[in-house]
């Protein structure tokens, strides 16, 4: 089961922070939900769980066009199935660590764009020297 999820108010382990890359090249509004389901299939393939529970804040909300939002999370509603789809068939070698879990990424989200990789390897870069 997959279930969207964004980054507000939630919490994650210190042992997963490597896995939190954030994709820059993708619609805003859909970088937090496509990485909760590479996050998902990185649980699943890991025997690792993830909690879901009532609110913990109230947040106060500024005002939003909800045509523009529409607009800007059409193509997550157009790819979430394939995303979805991918991170949950893929096969893992080994335990993820970081450079499996890069091809994971990659192989997830086809629709990230190549600049993408310069990112990934800043990320990879900075993970390994915390």
């Amino acid at each position: 089961i997959f279930c969207p999820f964004n980054s507000q108010a939630t919490l994650f382990h210190k042992s997963v922070f490597s896995f939190l890359y954030l994709p820059s090249y993708v619609p805003f509004r859909m970088t937090d939900i496509w990485r909760s389901f590479v996050i998902q299939g990185i649980a699943h393939n890991s025997n690792l769980f993830i909690g879901f529970s009532n609110a913990i804040v109230y947040q106060d909300r500024n005002s939003h066009n909800l045509l523009k939002d529409f607009k800007d999370e059409i193509e997550g509603y157009l790819n979430n199935e394939e995303i979805i789809n991918r991170c949950n068939k893929y096969e893992w070698e080994t335990y993820p660590n970081l450079s499996s879990m890069y091809k994971y990424i990659l192989s997830c989200t086809d629709s990230f764009e190549l600049k993408e990789l310069d990112i990934i390897n800043e990320w990879s870069n900075l993970c390994v020297t915390i």
